[in-house]
Formats: C-alpha cells, sequence, structure tokens
C-alpha cells in the first residue's frame, strides 16, 4: 500500500496544472450578486444557498442566504449570529438544518453551529477544544453520527466529531493523504505565496488537506491537500473505527484520481468530484476512472472559486472570492470586491443536496 500511495504522489506531481478545457463544457448561469465576500456554500431541501462569509473579508453577518427567486437575506438573522463566531464551512444537513463551522486558526475555542434553514434559529452548538489547528472544511455522516472535518493545522489530520457525545478525535495524522505536496500553484504563472522568507524571497504555498466531500451513502469520504495533486478516499466505516491502529487505517486509505490545487470539491451520484481549480480559474472534476479535466473557465467569474456544492436538482453550484489578490505573490493586484457572484451549472449526473 505505501508503495501504490508514493507511486501516486510521483505520479501527480508531474501533471500539468492547467489541463485543457472540456469540449462539452456546461453553460454556466449566474443567480445572485452576494454582498459578502463568499467562503463556503450549501444548498438546503428547499432550493435555498446559503453562503458564508469568508472570515478574511469584513461583514456584518455570518452569511446570507439566496432564496430560490434569487433573493438575498442575512444568515443567520443578526439575533443569532451576534452569539456566534465567524464560520467558513457550511452544510446543509437534509433535516431542516445547516451545520456552521467556526474552526479558524488562533486561539480560543472551535465550534459547530447548528441552525434551523427556515427560521435562523440557533438549535444546537457543539464546543470542542482543538488548540493548533484549522478545522477548514466538514462533510456530514450524520446516518452514522459523525462529522469528517479536514484540518490543515499543525500536523495535518482528518478530525472526528462524535455528534452525540461532541468529542473530537484526530485520524491520519501527518498521513501523506493529509500532507501537502511538493508542488506550486500558481495563477497567472506565479506560484501562489502568503509570506517571504529573510531574504524577501516569496515562499510558495505548501498547505495540506482543505477539500473534502462525502458521497450521497456516507460510504466514502473523499479529500486532499489544497497544495496537491492526488485525490484521496477512505471509508467513513474506518474512519469511525477506534479499534483499528494508525498503521492500518493508513493502509485503508487509496488515490482516487487526479485533482489540481483547490480548496472545494463535491460529488455526483456517480462518483465524479467536482474540483475548485484555483490555478485554472475554472471548475474541474475527477471521473471515477481517475482522469482530471477543466469542465468550466472564466477569468472574472472563477477567480478563486473557494466552495462548491451540489444541490438535488442536478447542478453544481460555486462562488468565487479573489481571497488570494491580498497574498505576498499578488499584492499588484487589486482586492476583489462586492458584488460577487452566485454561479451554478448542470453537472453530468444526478446529484444530492449535503455535499
Amino acid at each position: 500500500m505505501q508503495a501504490r500511495i508514493a507511486a501516486a504522489i510521483l505520479a501527480a506531481a508531474a501533471l500539468p496544472l492547467g489541463p485543457a478545457l472540456a469540449q462539452d463544457a456546461p453553460e454556466m448561469e449566474i443567480l445572485a450578486d452576494l454582498p459578502v465576500g463568499p467562503g463556503n456554500l450549501t444548498v438546503t431541501e428547499d432550493g435555498a444557498v446559503v453562503i458564508s462569509a469568508h472570515p478574511s473579508y469584513e461583514s456584518d453577518s455570518i452569511g446570507v442566504i439566496v432564496s430560490p427567486d434569487g433573493a438575498v437575506a442575512p444568515f443567520p438573522p443578526a439575533e443569532t449570529g451576534a452569539d456566534m463566531q465567524r464560520v467558513l464551512s457550511v452544510r446543509a444537513d437534509g433535516n431542516g438544518q445547516v451545520w456552521m463551522l467556526s474552526g479558524m486558526p488562533g486561539p480560543g475555542g472551535k465550534a459547530f453551529y447548528i441552525v434551523d434553514a427556515k427560521t435562523g434559529a440557533l438549535v444546537r452548538t457543539i464546543e470542542v477544544e482543538a488548540p493548533g489547528s484549522f478545522l477548514n472544511d466538514m462533510a456530514l455522516a450524520l446516518g452514522k453520527g459523525a462529522v469528517i472535518i479536514s484540518n490543515p493545522g499543525a500536523g495535518a489530520s482528518l478530525d472526528v466529531l462524535d455528534v452525540e457525545s461532541g468529542t473530537l478525535r484526530r485520524v491520519l495524522i501527518g498521513h501523506p493523504s493529509v500532507s501537502p505536496e511538493d508542488i506550486d500553484a500558481p495563477i497567472d504563472g506565479i506560484p501562489l505565496a502568503q509570506g517571504r522568507d529573510e531574504n524577501g524571497e516569496l515562499v510558495p504555498m505548501r498547505s495540506g488537506v482543505n477539500p473534502i466531500t462525502i458521497d450521497a451513502d456516507e460510504e466514502w469520504v473523499y479529500y486532499g491537500a489544497m497544495t496537491g495533486a492526488t485525490l484521496w478516499r477512505v471509508r467513513v466505516d474506518d474512519l469511525l473505527d477506534e479499534t483499528l491502529s494508525e498503521d492500518a487505517l493508513a493502509a485503508r486509505v487509496e488515490p482516487y484520481g487526479d485533482k489540481a490545487p483547490s480548496a472545494g470539491i463535491t460529488i455526483d451520484d456517480a462518483g465524479n468530484v467536482y474540483v475548485a481549480d484555483v490555478g485554472a480559474r475554472g471548475i474541474g472534476v475527477t471521473t471515477p476512472d481517475g482522469a482530471y479535466r477543466v469542465l468550466v473557465q472564466d477569468d472574472a467569474l472563477i477567480d478563486w472559486p473557494d466552495g462548491l456544492t451540489v444541490g438535488g436538482d442536478g447542478y453544481v453550484y460555486f462562488a468565487a472570492n479573489g481571497l488570494y489578490r491580498g497574498w505576498a505573490s499578488h499584492a499588484h493586484m487589486p482586492p476583489a470586491g462586492p458584488p460577487f457572484k452566485l454561479v451554478r451549472f448542470k453537472a453530468l449526473a444526478p446529484t444530492t443536496a449535503g455535499r
């Protein structure tokens, strides 16, 4: 198994970072203008889209909700949001509730907020202690009583939340599947870099596990490093099996296919994994045969796609926020600002909301 993982990483390192655009590119549809810098997004069973306000942008609200008729309103309402920290990851659970994760790095605790999708009322708060962690994005496996979180913080890992007890457990710490690969993530030919070394030279970004999703049957979790060209998967049951040693669990992780450097993924019911391709300013897809290609591309609409999701209507939804424009590597570019766009396109296969 270790040889297989090593071979997958070596093969991925040779991949081009700007795959050719698919000839059968689906048509994109702009649904709404967004007043906040969008983070992640999710579609409720009623067809509303909940979008977090990315914590890197100033915002008077935790997020917004876009109704099926295109109306935009704060979400949750101000009276609820006043008791919440800023969130990044959001996921509709299919039971009328939206899970919102406040897990940014830094001092203070982390929290999962469960909010009524229609009223915006706070139903439950699960507070967890995770010092040194960055609880970035999550995949709901509520049928199995768990939430799986990508954690690119110190000693990258997947984290498993037991919903009933509220306890958090780290797994696959430092495993190749959660660690950054030694590849650059260029935009406009310039490798992404958030800072410089003591000589003033750009330090190319190397960032661990970030995008994560789960299939509708809650069988497999799919994930990968932000600066990585490999998409991985592991069975949910194996993540939940506390009798497995770290080595035994690691042996059950498998490469699923190629991907581009990315901050977000989602999946349809046929196993096609859609990838927010930051370098191509596009959305790509990793098909079940492991091949990767760019489906849609637009320099303006898809300038740093941060979150991807699918609704129950057969569409992939995304919003881009130009986040990298404030980083050292691209400080020459003007910052992104509102209005940001909520966009969708037809998926390659039927979809189940909450991915």
